[in-house]
């Protein structure tokens, strides 16, 4: 028996409303707002543990100066030379990561390490879960 206009039309439907529910259940549940503070001295290292289970997040400086990101220790803190391993966040701009998956009970953590040329600033950000 061949399929009418209705029955595709429901067929749509109820796929569209399948891949919503699939979609609402890798939603963001939680967001988190985190302060990190930067120390008072300039290009120190400071590190931020990302928690089990995040799914986004956006990190800046709250007086919009540039500055240095990594995930790997040591490598924010002071000037290097050739491939330098970290990443410079500009100054007026924000670090955005979506769509990540750090799965709940993982056993190694992941660890953000910040460091900025000026001391004594703030790095702010939202986490997503």
């Amino acid at each position: 028996m061949p399929l009418t206009l209705d029955d595709i039309s429901n067929d749509i439907s109820t796929l569209r409303e399948q891949v919503r529910q699939q979609s609402l259940q890798k939603a963001i549940k939680r967001l988190h707002i985190v302060n990190i503070e930067l120390g008072a001295s300039a290009n120190a290292e400071k590190e931020y543990r990302l928690p089990p289970g995040t799914k986004m997040f956006i990190f800046q400086c709250r007086d919009a100066t540039a500055f240095r990101v990594s995930f790997k220790r040591g490598v924010v803190a002071g000037s290097q030379t050739g491939d330098p391993g970290y990443l410079t966040i500009k100054a007026n701009s924000a670090w955005v990561v979506d769509n990540i998956d750090l799965e709940p009970g993982i056993e190694e953590e992941t660890f953000i390490y910040f460091a900025c040329s000026t001391a004594s600033k703030v790095i702010e950000g939202v986490i997503g879960r």
